[in-house]
């Protein structure tokens, strides 16, 4: 059995194609891309149905309650005094009958999710993997396995700082 590749952020943002998504969308059209600096950014997986296919695995049943799994991964980036938000929608399917078209499938649906259970953060109605989680999950269940990316989305924003909360409760 082949060893698995560990990918890390410069691969990682390679893998997501980020330099041809990118290359119209400021400030990434500018000259002087030393002066981006990103963050390793965050996975962000809706909740549902994510701890039914554990169960459903764990009880032996063919049918498993969700057919893929939908995320976007968030990268934070600062350039010169402003602030933005790479988004990214990856998805991973799990089509045994199309393995020729869509690639080879390494983990089982069921694998991710415990994954996700297991290292995420849980908020509400979702799960959210960061730091070191993020690169595990992209190496090893989502980069090596049946995966489709989706729209990219860049936003910037002004900073602002936060004197307007001084005086409440937080002198």
């Amino acid at each position: 059995m082949e060893e698995t590749k560990y990918y890390n952020f410069e691969n990682t943002m390679k893998w997501l194609n980020f330099a041809y998504f990118l290359r119209d969308e400021y400030p990434f059209n500018r000259k002087d891309l030393e002066n981006i600096r990103t963050g390793w950014g965050m996975i962000i997986i809706p909740k549902k149905g994510i701890e039914e296919t554990i169960e459903a695995k764990l009880a032996g049943n063919d049918e498993m309650p969700l057919k893929e799994i939908v995320m976007l991964y968030q990268i934070p980036f600062t350039y010169n005094e402003s602030l933005g938000v790479i988004s990214k929608n990856v998805d991973l399917t799990f089509r045994y009958d199309k393995t020729y078209k869509y690639g080879e499938i390494n983990k089982n649906i069921a694998q991710c999710c415990y994954f996700i259970q297991k290292y995420g953060k849980r908020m509400n109605d979702f799960y959210i993997l960061d730091s070191e989680f993020v690169f595990d999950f992209m190496s090893y269940y989502v980069i090596n396995n049946q995966w489709g990316l989706g729209n990219e989305n860049v936003s910037t924003f002004v900073l602002e700082n936060l004197s307007c909360l001084k005086g409440d409760n937080n002198e």
